[in-house]
């Protein structure tokens, strides 16, 4: 699955549209031009880390349409140092497994740890977001406790808005057993196998460290020359991608998120999960009226959220008005 090389993006394709509008007077088509230059210099870097096998490459490679990650198919890790994938103004910082020896262990935990203490130009953390990353069908979390608790938190401290926690490979919770192959989906029981073992891994970790944090669930899905099975819950651990990393940066993951609907098509059905992602990142591109003329607001917001919907173009349109999403994220630009 190779990333499309026609796909636009969104933030040029954004500035052409509304230096293109007649109703736009000069002085507020030269501060939104301003606006999006700033816009355009951000950066995401979301740093991937769990123990061997729990599906780092291969969740990334569905995440963001690519095949970036080369996907371990032997019990060799692929992944030796931390690799940096650089997909436009997204970084993907995918460390090495642990769980494969202690000197090895020791000098990824300390490269993890120079990374999660890195600051931009701005004196803000570097790193957005850690994904940690649980395999569904391992009852040995013992490496990733130890990764969490010595390592993640101590760097990080109580800002657990940094840390999301996935568990990979739901379908293997029970051994392969629970799982309809025909939904693509898991029955009720291994659900309830799911959400006991997010349940156990939420306690352990407030218990050690004092951070509450509610881990999720998904298939990242596979393909080898005999079978195929699409993700579940993508659509899902999308959305807590993005609302887990700066709301001024949200919109960035426009641009390399998967856009084959069949990839986000099953999930757990508790909330439309892709339109909310998509209704957030509209709203964090809003900085562009930040500072122009009242008179010009309503034009310049419709017009993001119809080139919004129009580059982005997976599941349903954001039916909300361009002003509606401002005064939803208002407070964070200062509008």
């Amino acid at each position: 699955m190779k990333k499309s090389s026609k796909k636009e993006n969104l933030l040029k394709t954004l500035k052409e549209k509304l230096m293109s509008l007649d109703a736009i007077n000069e002085l507020d088509k030269k501060t939104i031009l301003n606006n999006i230059i700033k816009m355009e210099k951000k950066e995401v870097n979301l740093l991937i880390t769990g123990a061997t096998g729990s599906g780092k490459s291969s969740t990334i490679n569905a995440l963001f349409e690519t095949d970036v990650a080369t996907v371990g198919m032997s019990s060799m890790p692929e992944t030796m140092d931390i690799q940096q994938y650089t997909l436009d103004n997204l970084v993907i910082l995918d460390s090495p497994g642990f769980g494969d020896g202690i000197n090895e262990d020791i000098r990824h935990a300390q490269g993890i740890s120079k990374l999660l203490n890195e600051t931009d130009e701005e004196g803000h953390c570097k790193i957005d977001l850690v994904l940690v990353l649980l395999d569904g069908g391992s009852r040995d979390y013992g490496t990733t406790y130890r990764l969490l608790e010595k390592i993640i938190i101590p760097n990080i401290g109580n800002n657990d808005c940094r840390i999301l926690i996935a568990i990979n490979q739901a379908d293997m919770a029970m051994n392969g057993k629970g799982w309809d192959h025909q939904l693509n989906r898991p029955t009720k029981a291994l659900i309830e196998q799911l959400e006991a073992k997010v349940k156990s891994t939420q306690v352990r970790i407030k218990e050690n460290t004092g951070v509450d944090i509610e881990p999720i669930y998904y298939c990242a899905g596979y393909q080898d020359e005999l079978e195929k099975q699409n993700p579940y819950n993508l659509a899902k651990l999308l959305h807590f991608i993005v609302q887990n990393i700066p709301a001024n940066k949200r919109y960035k993951i426009a641009d390399n998120m998967t856009t084959d609907d069949s990839l986000y098509a099953t999930n757990d059905d508790l909330k439309d999960y892709t339109n909310e992602t998509k209704k957030s990142m509209a709203e964090s591109l809003m900085a562009v009226v930040s500072d122009i003329s009242s008179a010009a607001v309503d034009i310049v917001s419709n017009t993001v959220v119809s080139t919004f919907n129009a580059v982005v173009n997976i599941g349903k349109s954001i039916a909300s008005t361009g002003r509606s999403l401002v005064s939803g994220i208002a407070n964070l630009f200062g509008l």
